[in-house]
């Protein structure tokens, strides 16, 4: 697995280029009046219409960047905004590029913001996001730092139901995961511990037991044993002998009340 070594503007998968592809006729929306961000010291007035001037594909990632590094007000008039441009904020995942400075997992936190989470959208649009995420938590396994638990975060933050997500975690090859998660512990990036994954965030308990329970499974472990078995490179070799992995913030996480 060679990582960061995507083209700029190429896809990370042929499957995340077809839900691309697909994004605005899932989240059909009308150009906004207005951007609904800080024009006053965040953003210029004149590149908030440069912005809405661009066809809703064609805005790039730069402007993302300045658009969800803008001051922003949590009500749901942010809403059509946020969802005009949700296709080309996935379109930039996608490709590989970030388009938030500040932090990954604050990418579609709007979804929450504008009082639009993951878990109410159409059947249609939860399809698409849970099949987004399979692609792009999968694709992210081939970077140097996968930050794996981030992109999770970054989900969670916009609604999707821990038990949708865990699932969609699951469904990444065990011998790309494995690699994936040794990568990230490298660096102190255990699932679960992304410093956007607060204690005061709600999904943060569900989802980290959700995943402790999953490393902690004999079904896991069973797999884990049967791949070591096989003939398979030293770098998946030693990440499988870091099973269990690791889940940041157990510290954090609420003890039962006593009974």
């Amino acid at each position: 697995m060679e990582s960061d070594a995507h083209a700029h503007g190429a896809f990370l998968s042929p499957e995340l280029a077809h839900l691309i592809e697909i994004a605005p006729e899932v989240f059909p929306a009308n150009r906004p009046d207005s951007l609904e961000v800080c024009t006053f010291c965040c953003m210029s007035k004149e590149q908030e219409a440069e912005i809405l001037r661009q066809p809703r594909m064609d805005v790039s990632t730069q402007m993302l960047e300045d658009w969800l590094g803008s001051a922003f007000s949590d009500n749901p008039d942010g809403k059509t905004a946020f969802l005009w441009l949700l296709p080309a904020i996935a379109r930039s995942l996608a490709q590989g590029e970030d388009p938030l400075a500040c932090g990954i997992p604050l990418a579609f936190a709007r979804a929450s913001r504008t009082d639009w989470p993951i878990h109410s959208w159409t059947t249609p649009q939860q399809n698409w996001i849970q099949s987004f995420a399979t692609h792009l938590l999968n694709a992210r396994c081939e970077y140097a730092l996968p930050e794996i638990d981030g992109f999770s975060c970054m989900f969670a933050m916009a609604g999707m139901p821990v038990g949708t997500l865990v699932n969609c975690i699951k469904t990444i090859p065990l011998d790309r995961f494995a690699i994936a998660m040794a990568r990230d512990m490298e660096l102190h990036d255990d699932m679960g511990s992304s410093e956007f994954w607060e204690y005061e965030f709600a999904p943060h308990g569900a989802f980290t037991k959700a995943i402790a329970d999953w490393f902690a499974s004999e079904d896991l472990k069973e797999s884990v044993i049967t791949l070591m078995d096989e003939d398979v490179s030293d770098e998946l070799l030693e990440a499988l002998w870091l099973y269990p992995w690791k889940t940041g913030h157990d510290d954090n996480v609420p003890s039962p009340a006593p009974k």
